[in-house]
C-alpha cells in the first residue's frame, strides 16, 4: 500500500480503485462465521451495486456481506476503504463475500475512482 504523502507530492492528488458499491458495516453471528470458515463476525453490507460497475460485472448483488479483498480481510468499511489503493486500478482481485450464509468468491476487475468521477 502506498502512503498518501508521497503520492500527494508527486501526482497532486490520491488515486484510489473502484469498485462500485454503496454498503455498511455489519456484524453477523458467530455461528454463521464459523459455518463459513470465516476469522471474523464482521463485514461490509452491500445496500446497492451500481450499474455498468466493477461489482455489477462481478455479479455482486444487495445483501452480499464483502469479508476478503485482494487477499485483505475487510471487518468494516474503513478496510475496505484502506484496500481500495491506486494499485488495483485495472488489476483483476479475488473478491469473497457472504451469500445467504455462504462464502462466494469471485474475480473482481477493480475500477478507476477517478474516471468513474468524471464520467
Amino acid at each position: 500500500m502506498r502512503l498518501v504523502a508521497p503520492q500527494l507530492i508527486r501526482d497532486g492528488r490520491v488515486r484510489r480503485s473502484w469498485l462500485g458499491i454503496v454498503g455498511q458495516t455489519v456484524r453477523f453471528p458467530r455461528a454463521a462465521a464459523q459455518r463459513a470458515q470465516l476469522a471474523v463476525q464482521s463485514g461490509v453490507l452491500v445496500t446497492q451495486v451500481e450499474p455498468g460497475s466493477p461489482a455489477a460485472a462481478a455479479g455482486l448483488a444487495a445483501r452480499d456481506v464483502i469479508v476478503r479483498l485482494a487477499g485483505s480481510v475487510i471487518s468494516d468499511v474503513d478496510d475496505l476503504q484502506r484496500v481500495l489503493t491506486g494499485e488495483l486500478i485495472g488489476v483483476e482481485a479475488e473478491l469473497a463475500t457472504l451469500r445467504a450464509g455462504e462464502q462466494h468468491v469471485v474475480r473482481v476487475t477493480l475500477g478507476d475512482a477517478d474516471l468513474q468521477a468524471r464520467g
